[in-house]
């Protein structure tokens, strides 16, 4: 052997043992990354498994990259606390907050449609979960429930109001007497953070409550909620915006509402263009017209954000006037200061194949989507990497959830699938299982 080819072995041999310690592989395992079209081993990883290496057994015993359900069977579940996929096989974790003074992300849990379900709290360092208000089953003492008040029903919302208390949006049906039949609910709910104790804040079409009229000026009703419980949020001043449909006849247009802190007021924020002989007939506040709904409402440094299906508008709290910032999918945006991003997540039911995380630079118009692909465009703002099933990421992974910036501005903690999280490395795009 030559001394150039000497040299040559010894360095792909280096190579390959560097890749194999990179990915934590058991001996004989390598990693692809000599495929640039991946941006393979380019960057480490800061998370504790490289689900980068993909090819044959290599990631079998990597707990981060395992499907949720595997990686339990074979490890135990991962972080303390209440499993909600234990719990139902209709649970899922819907939307919440980042709550940094506490530690902890605040979530609404699902147990199914009609169930009371929960809020929980998880810890974005550690993956322990909490129980903080709600009905929860205790695998070993079963049906359990943390805080004194009424039982709501399904709630969909738990966020954090600028009185650090949390505000639960539910709905639901339940039977009333009065009318023999089913009664449509949606509430909110105040909720103590530290204790779970629940108080009724507001209540649609009761009229001890603030409500806002459909229009009809001869038969008035109360202004028809978005269904399944899509398109609410507290504002900054505490007051609530939720999203609205058409009922009655003539209709109003589609639009959103904001009713007071204290549940007394209702108004119309935006609308649509109703039917003629409608109050609404000629819509309120003007500019881009909605589509089809209303599906997420997002204050964000003091600005109002909505998406309408097909769209992600800005719309003026005062006079309603809508702005078209760009073409869009439904969902939750997040500030990211750290590079003066935008971060779109939370897709609605039913939840088919996954989502994607978006993130949008919103001066210039332009998005990335960062889910569902095998390589990412070279001017992807923060991954090497895609975040994808095929592309160094947890097995199976389904971002169908909401996405939080973790406060470190490096890492992501998602809803994988239903009810797991994931942590993502924003730096390369790898992600790992965090909590199941």
């Amino acid at each position: 052997m030559n001394t150039d080819t000497h040299r040559l072995t010894l360095a792909l041999l280096a190579a390959v043992s560097l890749a194999s310690l990179a990915c934590g592989a058991e001996e004989g395992a390598i990693c692809p990354n000599d495929d640039p079209a991946l941006h393979i081993g380019e960057t480490p990883t800061s998370l504790e498994d490289d689900c980068r290496c993909t090819v044959g057994v290599s990631t079998n015993y990597l707990p981060g990259c395992l499907m949720a359900v595997e990686a339990e069977q074979k490890f135990g579940s991962k972080g303390e606390g209440p499993i909600p996929t234990n719990m139902s096989s209709n649970a899922r974790v819907t939307r919440g907050d980042l709550w940094e003074d506490r530690g902890e992300i605040i979530m609404a849990v699902s147990l199914g449609s009609q169930v009371p379900g929960f809020v929980m709290g998880l810890n974005y360092d550690t993956g322990d979960r909490r129980v903080i208000s709600g009905t929860y089953t205790d695998p070993a003492f079963g049906e359990k429930s943390v805080g004194e008040g009424d039982e709501w029903i399904e709630p969909t919302y738990a966020l954090r109001g600028p009185d650090d208390k949390i505000y639960v949006y539910t709905h639901g049906t339940r039977y009333d007497p009065a009318i023999s039949g089913q009664a449509k609910i949606i509430q909110i709910w105040r909720v103590d953070p530290d204790v779970g104790d629940r108080e009724l804040v507001w209540q649609w079409d009761d009229q001890r409550y603030g409500q806002c009229s459909n229009g009809v000026p001869d038969n008035p009703r109360t202004l028809q909620l978005a269904l399944e419980g899509k398109g609410f949020e507290v504002g900054s001043d505490g007051s609530f915006y939720i999203a609205s449909i058409r009922n009655g006849s003539p209709r109003p247009g589609v639009g959103f509402v904001n009713v007071s802190a204290d549940g007394s007021s209702c108004r119309v924020v935006s609308m649509a263009p109703g039917l003629s002989g409608n109050d609404y007939a000629d819509g309120v506040g003007g500019g881009f017209g909605f589509g089809i709904a209303v599906e997420s409402i997002n204050e964000v440094n003091g600005q109002l954000f909505v998406n309408d299906n097909n769209n992600l508008l800005r719309v003026d709290p005062e006079t309603g006037i809508r702005e078209n910032m760009m073409a869009s999918v439904p969902g939750t945006l997040e500030y990211d200061s750290r590079r003066d991003l935008y971060h779109l997540s939370a897709l609605v039911p039913p939840y088919n194949n996954g989502g994607d995380i978006i993130t949008i630079d919103l001066e210039s118009r332009k998005l990335w989507k960062a889910g569902s692909c095998t390589n990412i465009a070279v001017d992807h703002p923060y991954a090497e990497n895609c975040v994808g099933t095929a592309s160094g990421n947890a097995y199976n992974m389904l971002v169908n959830s909401q996405v939080w910036l973790h406060p470190d501005g490096e890492h992501m903690i998602a809803v994988n699938g239903r009810t797991t999280f994931l942590e993502i490395d924003m730096n390369t795009g790898v992600g790992n299982h965090f909590a199941y």
